[in-house]
């Protein structure tokens, strides 16, 4: 329901379309021969993909454009971090117009290859902003995830599982 609410996608919508998983050996090529892994969120969508039984290649070098988008707008979290911005406000700040609807993978990845370039031409990117995989924010490598479902608290006579979370505020999506 909440990501319904989101992104706007029904289940009807999806209901003909093939898993990722039928995409397996195809994501995995293409992020093998990439010289380095753009994203916006990018810790969160490489562990969608790891979820999914893709294969990330851990030698590679990888952009999350949300993080060092943060501290260009400057705003702080409750918590006095840098506040994260959703995609479409780091797009509108560059100056990409979208043709299309958002909540389209198209759309999403032409809006984070334009906001790359913008902010490789305007000095707001730096080499502390490369990373290896396991330093990317909202990443969890699947060994994380399972010992986060693992976690059980009990509730009288039911069990609940109980995510675990590495961070005080909850991940945020584009």
């Amino acid at each position: 329901e909440s990501a319904m609410k989101c992104n706007h996608i029904t289940p009807e919508m999806v209901g003909d379309k093939k898993p990722i998983t039928a995409y397996k050996e195809q994501i995995e090529k293409l992020l093998q021969n990439a010289d380095r892994i753009v994203g916006y969120n990018t810790g969160f969508d490489m562990t969608m993909l790891n979820q999914n039984g893709i294969d990330l290649p851990k030698e590679k070098k990888y952009v999350d454009l949300m993080v060092p988008y943060a501290d260009v707008i400057g705003q702080k979290d409750r918590y006095g971090k840098p506040k994260m911005q959703k995609l479409i406000a780091c797009a509108d700040h560059y100056g990409f117009k979208q043709d299309n609807d958002w909540h389209n993978s198209m759309a999403d990845t032409e809006a984070t290859m334009f906001c790359y370039h913008k902010m490789m031409e305007k000095g707001h990117l730096a080499e502390k902003d490369v990373k290896e995989l396991s330093g990317l924010k909202n990443f969890k490598s699947r060994e994380e995830q399972e010992a986060s479902l693992k976690t059980t608290k009990t509730l009288g006579d039911s069990n609940l599982i109980v995510p675990i979370h590495s961070s005080k505020e909850p991940s945020k999506g584009r």
